[in-house]
């Protein structure tokens, strides 16, 4: 794609080389470099984080109260070689810490070039809300991996783009505009974009969808699992789909499969939250994700607080790098990821092979020990006319399956589903099932598939 023949230019006249506009030409300049930092190596990577990680550590011990009491006694890191050899010895930040904080933990002194500016919020899937500030800096950091996601993939941004997601509006009324949106907007032309509230029906979707015929589609995996069962009740196509774009929820490799096959096209997935941005981003030449190392720092972490090894299942760490606002320094945000190995594709940029979700995620055994249970949920509907479905682990043996259904399954129907969960689970748990008009999703906006109330 000849990238420079799209570019929206300030001046009309000038259409080559093009003029941006300011936002333009700051995100352009980062993209710039961000395009020669992916191919770094690690070393040379996480020194570079190293020096931003100075400013901020400077700037909370001077201007955060919070920090100021937590890191006292704790000397300054006199060389970026020095913090990352005893980064480790800082404590981990928990939501509880962040509570206790309050208004403690933001900064008494905004920075006048980070702009202006606005709290944020998250919806508590751990179970307590969580409060912070941002601010417009992070906003030109968050549009500039937005940005570099849409470039890796090598998306047709002249082609339509239709989102399908929970935004606050609940209207199920379809919305419609010309462009793609900021950031895109701000350096290039591109083609409309329509988006329908997720709350609609998968029907509702469907019909939507068959009249928009998008190249690109944005949602939630869950989401996608409705529309796949509904196209194939209807046995019908989105013949211009070239490319699902997949965010909030899990993405298991069996689901990808399944949706994939279903929907005839490819999806890519990211890693984002509302309190550190985006981070990471399916790699382009693989299904795993890349750190997006230049604008978060992650650690992944064993049950000791030491680091993982490739391969290896830990609590995610975040230092989102350019948050003075709300410094969250080591911040544990309740995910656990597996790490992988570097990438065949020789960027340098760490790779989080799989996203396994959050502790409630986890299935406990009888024994005492526990997994991450894959259900394959997609497969249900070989055992009755099964529209959504969700196990709740409520004991150590038993099971609630909630079903929506078109009807309630019969005897042997329940039995064979209740069989082929034991297979999937190792473990026959009892089974009560519980039949429901819809299965909502949680405060945060997600459907999770497996919820373990014992945590």
């Amino acid at each position: 794609m000849e990238l420079f023949s799209q570019y929206r230019t300030l001046v009309k006249e000038a259409r080559f080389p093009a003029l941006f506009e300011r936002s333009g030409a700051q995100l352009m300049a980062t993209l710039f470099q961000l395009e020669q930092s992916q191919w770094w190596p690690p070393e040379k990577l996480q020194l570079a984080q190293a020096r931003q990680l100075q400013a901020l550590l400077d700037h909370a011990r001077e201007h955060v109260p919070f920090y100021r009491q937590r890191f006292d006694g704790i000397p300054r890191f006199e060389s970026p070689e020095a913090l990352l050899e005893q980064w480790s010895e800082l404590p981990l930040l928990t939501r509880d810490d962040i509570h206790a904080a309050g208004p403690g933990l933001a900064t008494t002194e905004p920075l006048p070039l980070h702009g202006r500016q606005h709290q944020i919020k998250t919806s508590g899937s751990t179970g307590r809300p969580l409060q912070a500030l941002s601010n417009e800096l992070v906003t030109h950091f968050f549009r500039s991996i937005a940005c570099r996601d849409i470039l890796w993939h090598r998306r047709d941004f002249h082609k339509k783009l239709c989102v399908i997601r929970p935004d606050r509006k609940k209207s199920q009324e379809a919305t419609e505009r010309e462009t793609w949106g900021r950031p895109l907007s701000l350096i290039y032309e591109t083609g409309p974009t329509a988006g329908l509230h997720s709350s609609a029906p998968s029907t509702q979707q469907l019909d939507w969808l068959l009249e928009q015929q998008p190249a690109y589609l944005l949602s939630m995996p869950s989401n996608f699992q409705g529309l796949a069962e509904e196209m194939q009740r209807r046995n019908v196509r989105l013949e211009q789909l070239e490319q699902l774009i997949s965010f909030a929820e899990t993405l298991s490799p069996q689901r990808r499969q399944y949706l994939e096959q279903y929907f005839g096209a490819p999806i890519k997935d990211m890693f984002s939250s509302v309190e550190a941005g985006y981070i990471a981003l399916q790699c382009p030449d693989n299904t795993h994700m890349h750190v997006q190392s230049e604008a978060i720092l992650v650690e992944v972490l064993d049950d000791s607080d030491q680091p993982c090894k490739p391969g290896e299942i830990g609590r995610l760490v975040l230092t989102p790098l350019h948050n003075f606002s709300t410094p969250l320094i080591r911040y544990e945000n309740g995910d656990y990821v597996e790490l992988g190995d570097a990438c065949s594709c020789g960027r340098g940029l760490p790779v989080i092979k799989q996203v396994m979700g959050r502790e409630r995620n986890l299935l406990t055994l009888p024994d005492g020990s526990r997994s991450w249970p894959y259900l394959a949920i997609g497969e249900w509907s070989r055992f009755g006319p099964i529209i959504q479905a969700q196990v709740v682990q409520k004991s150590t043996t038993w099971l609630e399956v909630r079903l929506g259904a078109e009807r309630k399954l019969v005897e042997e129907e329940e039995k064979a589903l209740s069989n082929y969960l034991s297979k999937q689970l190792t473990w026959e748990f009892e089974h009560r099932f519980s039949y429901h008009e819809a299965l909502h999703r949680g405060r945060n906006r997600k459907f999770e598939d497996f919820i373990s109330e014992l945590v």
